[in-house]
């Protein structure tokens, strides 16, 4: 699941070198690409993560801790 979370944020962030550490802020989100995320979390994870938890936990890492 990590490695699913990790891809997507990946693509929508255009960032291929992304890490489960890196912020989501330092590397160029913004609300608009979480929107993005959060909608293909629920399409291609069946993951329905409310968009608060999103932007409170801003690594895939953190994130996956919070959700597994």
């Amino acid at each position: 699941m990590k490695d699913k979370i990790k891809k997507i944020y990946s693509e929508e962030l255009n960032y291929p070198a992304l890490s489960e550490q890196d912020d989501f802020y330092d590397v160029g989100g913004h609300s608009l690409i979480m929107t993005k995320i959060r909608k293909r979390f629920i399409s291609e994870l069946n993951l329905n993560v409310p968009i608060d938890s999103l932007f409170r936990y801003l690594t895939v890492e953190s994130l996956y801790n919070h959700i597994k």
